[in-house]
C-alpha cells in the first residue's frame, strides 16, 4: 500500500500576490479551530444569558420581599392606631 503524500502549506507559493504565508497560516488555523471557537461563544452567550435571568430574579425578589415588608409595616402601625383612636 503506498504511503499518503501529506501536502504542505508552507510550500505554497501564491503566483497573485494576494496572500502571503502569514495569512495562510492564519486562515488555516482558523478553519481548523472554528468549531472550539463557536462552542467557547455559546458557553459565553448562555453564562451571560443565566446570570442575567438569575439576577434578575434576585432583584425581583427583593423587591417583593420590600414591598410585602412595607406593607406589613404599613398595616400594623394603622392598626395600632386605629386601635388608639377608637378607645
Amino acid at each position: 500500500m503506498p504511503k499518503k503524500s501529506k501536502k504542505s502549506i508552507a510550500k505554497y507559493e501564491d503566483v497573485s500576490g494576494q496572500f502571503s504565508n502569514k495569512t495562510l497560516f492564519q486562515s488555516f488555523w482558523f478553519v481548523k479551530h472554528k468549531l472550539i471557537i463557536r462552542k467557547i461563544g455559546i458557553a459565553l452567550l448562555g453564562f451571560w444569558g443565566a446570570s442575567s435571568v438569575l439576577f434578575s430574579v434576585v432583584v425581583f425578589g427583593e423587591y417583593i420581599i420590600w414591598i410585602l415588608g412595607r406593607q406589613s409595616y404599613v398595616h400594623g402601625t394603622s392598626a395600632r392606631i386605629s386601635k388608639f383612636c377608637t378607645k
